[in-house]
């Protein structure tokens, strides 16, 4: 294949399907480049069997080996135990960052030299830990030293062969989908271990020795003395038989080793540089330096933290898993068996859970996952000692295992990407993530086998015994239940506050391609490169927003400064707020109440308060739901909770369509501070010193002011200053029109003993009509979750003079929103007007707009698509069911029942909104012509079953010829009040399917074949219902039906997805799948 055919294939197939903006084909296009093949995959997942196969060994037998094998002391073994996993976890550490520091070769890469070089003497040092030395003095050192050093090896491998995740390919989809391999090959590989293990070793067990024999006192140990008539289940082996068992099964597992690391090797090619968005030299960086970085990275540290206790849980288990069968359970000779049914279990569930954090995603995989295994830990410790329940307990908690090994390597990926979203400069660091990973978990696991060990010891474990203690029994039960019971808990709250969720991580992967490729272009022209700097530096929102600790950290006081004070009308205390960045960042909140529905003015502050997190502020948003009772009662009481969950989940959504990072901010609720003792004393202080004068002056922009005030609009003013003081932070952060509510903060705080604080103002930005767009003025404003056709149609008609950028709420919001978002704004236009045209400043903009350069129509149009990428993430996370349902409860229709409760049907029927009161009719066209004075009308006959034709003027000569139209059958809306059109009364309009863009295409509506003129149309479940004799123009009842009229996939007519219809069969179009109808 030619070069770039793939990414063309691509491209085209998803033309094919449906139109997709350049975003969507890059990242096509990409993917393709980052395919990996089935035997890629596989090739990797073979390279971590080793890891596997000779952890779950140790893991599961060398505490037992120890004890009952080597014949040492339990205080010994916890010895070796600790230290050699404690080492191990050092070691990790040590070796991600020497990896990180080692140079990419051009033929093996920088990883795959490390894993092979290590091969044969982690194969050497592991055979000789199962070899028993024929000496006892230096016995406890022989297995120390092996052990470590095998240690060392093994992270010499495994550490850059976790960070080889990063370089086999740089799409998420594919790295998640390599793990996924890898894991089922990892926890088949604890199959393989456990089985080699287990049935070698377990066909040559050392006989146990009966409680009842005498002790002998050995230099290292206590053995009990055997009699001649020692009775053994299978006196025929011996000590001796059962060691060379155990060095046979370690030479089976080396050969396995190496077979691995050869397949790993020659299957797998390492990618140069996969994830670097940066072409800089790479900075030399200190261990420390490193580890600094990314412990210093929040998602990291919460992904560590709670796998640090779900893994610590699991390694007790593990560890101590082998003695609780064997003698609490009582199943010596069975206990390898129950192993393998464990690890089975885990292999064949590793598929489901892969399907599972797909479908519903990693955390909710975590939660379900993880505490699954908690109630058969709590079985098998309280069912009495049955070999078929500990088989089927035993396969259940495989289930839990499976996904206790899967999602930390398919979430750490997740992370790395973060942290390189966030520090685009970085790269080199994957080695070190993983490797702190593994090194907090190893010392865990060190820690919990020592201990454990330590325990049996004082519980009074008995070296080889056929029966233990009563106290070693309870120990062990409380090693392999409550303990890790408590762990797992643990771990799972703190992953409750783990940020990255599905949203998050397809924000990073399409971040990350565009960071990409902005950098692959940059190479070929260096103009290019200096404009992508400088765009990059100034306002590439996502970048800015995700790289809000980093990037604020390089900024100096004064671009801080500049930073936080852009485009802000004004400043109460700037001396104060330059004296605060050159010693600290600055801690800021904004807030709102929660009254009526956001609107579009709402981006404004959200995009200042991108502005606060790129200069590093720590930022908090108040959801004030007691102001917003207070104020004249705009949010009722009963509807207060739910207006408040509400716009939490809208303000969220804005933020995450503007790409503001979500775990860098506080939300904070008003009552939950506001109705405690001694704010509730500080209110009484602050209203013993305010007069009622100052109280309604300092209110009179912001709470609703009526001929009767109720005296909670006089507390709104004090609560808004005293949350200053309860949210200890520097500055507040609100409108113009809030400055005497700061007046009044920063007269009367000081006299309750408070700090002054610093307050900084947006401007008022026009609505629609050229005033303040308010919540309450429906005219005035675009809401959140306005259809398209509810923001084109309200664009159309705001005010925008030609010339006059006084009060332009369309300006405005270009000004407020779209460049401190983007850096630049698109006008759009016809090539006979000039051709679109980039403006990479506002006042240019303004500039033109003023000489009249820029047309009115083409400034909303531009805008419109703007605004409809910015609505486009917020609507969609309103279609959820639960969301829909908040918003209806939340603002419910004030129009419901509004008639039945004054006594009046005549109301409730005209206010009930159902497409049965359309008169909608199939008509035949009996003759066309054009409209004598408009071009792009027609005027036509149309047979609707009356006495006489109707007279229709619609706007079809662009789309539909004379010929087309005449003797068809079309679809007509028969009741609207007649309008004259250029002269002409239209009698009726022609429905017809409609899909915007360039060019616009429309179709008039089909009746079903065999239709007659004046046969009704109705939607379907709504036949029964009788058409109005003629719309009410201001009760706009088609208009209100018409935003739910859609064209199906299948091309067929319909309202809220039921079918429109005749009683032949369905309304349909002929092409526009998906489009509108009007």
């Amino acid at each position: 294949m030619a070069k770039g055919e793939g990414a063309g294939e691509v491209a085209t197939s998803l033309l094919k399907n449906k139109a997709v903006s350049p975003d969507e084909v890059r990242l096509a296009k990409h993917d393709e480049k980052g395919r990996l093949s089935v035997c890629n995959k596989l090739c990797y997942a073979v390279g971590g069997a080793p890891y596997q196969i000779t952890g779950c060994a140790l893991g599961f037998f060398l505490q037992i080996y120890l004890l009952d094998v080597a014949l040492l002391d339990p205080f010994y073994a916890s010895i070796i135990l600790f230290v050699g996993r404690a080492w191990d976890a050092v070691t990790d550490p040590t070796i991600g960052f020497l990896v990180s520091r080692s140079p990419w070769t051009p033929r093996f890469g920088r990883m795959l030299p490390w894993i092979v070089l290590s091969t044969p003497f982690a194969v050497l040092s592991y055979f000789l830990i199962w070899y028993v030395p024929p000496f006892e003095q230096g016995k406890v050192m022989w297995y120390l030293v092996f052990y470590c050093l095998f240690q060392t090896l093994q992270t010499c491998f495994h550490v850059p062969y976790s960070a080889l995740t990063m370089f086999i390919s740089s799409e998420q989809k594919e790295r998640d989908s390599a793990t996924a391999y890898r894991m089922t090959v990892e926890v088949l590989g604890t199959v393989i271990g456990t089985a080699i293990q287990g049935q070698i070793v377990g066909g040559a067990n050392a006989p146990c020795i009966p409680g009842d024999m005498p002790l002998v006192n050995g230099s290292n140990s206590s053995v009990l003395l055997m009699g001649p008539d020692v009775n053994i289940t299978q006196p025929q082996i011996s000590l001796t038989q059962t060691r060379e068992a155990y060095m046979i099964a370690s030479g089976v597992i080396c050969i396995m080793y190496i077979l691995c690391a050869c397949i790993l090797f020659c299957g797998v090619r390492e990618q140069k540089d996969t994830n670097r968005l940066s072409h800089k030299p790479e900075q030399p960086m200190s261990f420390f330096q490193g580890m600094r970085l990314v412990m210093g990275h929040k998602p990291y540290a919460k992904l560590v933290m709670g796998f640090l206790f779900t893994s610590l849980a699991f390694m007790l288990l593990e560890g101590n898993f082998a003695l609780f069968c064997s003698y609490t359970l009582g199943f010596r000779n069975d206990f390898q068996n129950i192993l393998l049914v464990i690890m089975l279990s885990a292999t064949i569930t590793i598929p489901f859970w892969q399907w599972f954090l797909t479908r519903f995603g990693k955390k909710t995989a975590v939660y379900f996952g993880i505490s699954s295994v908690i109630p058969f830990m709590i079985l098998i410790v309280c069912v009495e000692s049955n070999l078929i329940v500990t088989y089927i307990v035993s396969f259940a908690a495989g289930v839990s295992v499976a996904a206790a090994f899967l999602l930390p390597w398919s979430m750490l990926p997740d992370v790395v990407d973060d942290f390189k979203v966030k520090n685009p400069d970085s790269c080199g660091h994957e080695a070190i993530f993983y490797s702190f990973y593994v090194f907090f978990t190893k010392f865990a696991s060190g820690v919990s086998l020592g201990i454990s060990t330590l325990s049996l010891d004082f519980a009074g474990y008995v070296t080889r015994g056929c029966s233990q203690p009563e106290a070693v029994d309870l120990t062990l039960k409380m090693l392999v239940s409550p303990a890790p019971i408590v762990l797992i808990i643990l771990g799972l709250i703190i992953f409750k506050s783990y940020p990255i969720d599905e949203v998050t991580r397809q924000g990073n992967r399409k971040l990350l391609q565009e960071l990409r490729d902005s950098e692959q272009d940059s190479e070929s022209d260096s103009n290019e490169l200096r404009n992508m700097e400088a765009f990059t530096s100034e306002s590439t929102v996502l970048l800015r927003l995700d790289g809000t600790a980093a990037m604020g950290d390089k900024l100096s006081p004064e671009e801080k400064f500049h930073l936080i004070t852009r485009n802000l009308q004004e400043v109460l205390g700037e001396d104060k707020l330059k004296a605060i960045l050159q010693e600290k960042e600055l801690k800021v909140y904004w807030g709102t109440a929660t009254t009526g529905k956001p609107h579009v003015a709402y981006f404004v502050p959200m995009s200042k308060i991108a502005d606060f997190l790129k200069a590093g502020c720590e930022v908090t948003i108040l959801f004030a739901d007691l102001h917003a009772f207070l104020d004249n009662m705009k949010a009722p009481w009963e509807l207060l909770e739910l207006r408040t969950q509400y716009y939490e989940q809208v303000i969220k959504a804005m933020l995450e369509s503007i790409g503001v990072p979500l775990d860098k901010l506080k939300f904070v609720k008003g009552t939950d501070f506001q109705l405690s003792r001694e704010y509730t004393l500080d209110v009484y202080r602050l209203s013993s010193m305010v007069t009622e004068h100052d109280a309604k002056k300092a209110g009179a922009e912001v709470v609703k002011q009526v001929d009767h005030p109720l005296l909670s609009g006089l507390l709104y003013p004090g609560l808004q200053a005293l949350d200053e003081e309860y949210l200890k932070v520097d500055a507040q952060f609100g409108g113009v029109d809030q400055r005497k509510i700061f007046t009044l903060a920063e007269k009367y705080l000081p006299s309750l003993g408070y700090a002054k604080r610093i307050h900084m103002m947006n401007p008022m930005v026009p609505g629609l009509t050229g005033a303040k767009m308010s919540s309450s003025e429906e005219e005035s404003k675009i809401d959140l979750l306005d259809r398209k056709e509810e923001v084109k149609k309200k664009l159309k008609r705001a005010f925008c003079e030609p010339g006059n950028v006084q009060n332009n709420g369309v300006l405005s919001f270009v000004k407020h929103v779209v460049f401190p978002l983007h850096g630049e704004f698109v006008i759009k236009r016809d090539e006979k007007w000039g051709g679109d045209k980039i403006y990479t400043v506002y006042e240019e903009l303004e500039k033109d707009f003023a000489e009249e350069l820029v047309h009115p129509g083409d400034l909303k149009a531009s805008v419109e698509v703007a605004l409809n990428k910015l609505l486009d993430p917020i609507r969609k996370k309103f279609e959820r069911p639960e969301l829909r349902k908040l918003t209806n409860t939340a603002y419910p229709d004030p129009s419901k029942n509004k008639g039945a409760a004054k006594g009046n049907p005549k109301n409730t029927e005209e206010d009930d909104i159902s497409p049965s009161r359309l008169d909608i009719r199939v008509g035949k066209v009996v003759s066309v012509e054009k409209h004598p004075d408009a071009d792009s009308l027609y005027l036509e006959k149309i047979d609707v079953g009356e006495a006489e034709p109707r007279t229709v003027v619609s706007g079809l000569v662009a789309y539909v010829s004379q010929e087309q139209l005449l003797d068809r059958l079309v679809v007509l809306l028969c009741n609207l009040k007649p309008q004259k059109m250029r002269g002409v009364e239209s009698q009726a309009m022609l429905l017809c399917a409609s899909v915007e863009g360039e060019p616009r295409r429309v179709e008039p509506l089909d009746p079903p074949e065999g239709s007659s003129p004046g046969d009704r149309v109705f939607a379907e479940g709504y036949e029964a219902g009788k058409p109005d004799d003629e719309l009410k123009p201001k009760k706009k009842v088609f208009e209100k039906l018409q935003v739910d009229m859609k064209i199906s996939g299948e091309c067929v007519a319909q309202w809220k997805e039921k079918d429109l219809m005749t009683k032949l069969g369905q309304i349909t179009c002929k092409t526009l799948k998906g489009g509108n109808i009007s």
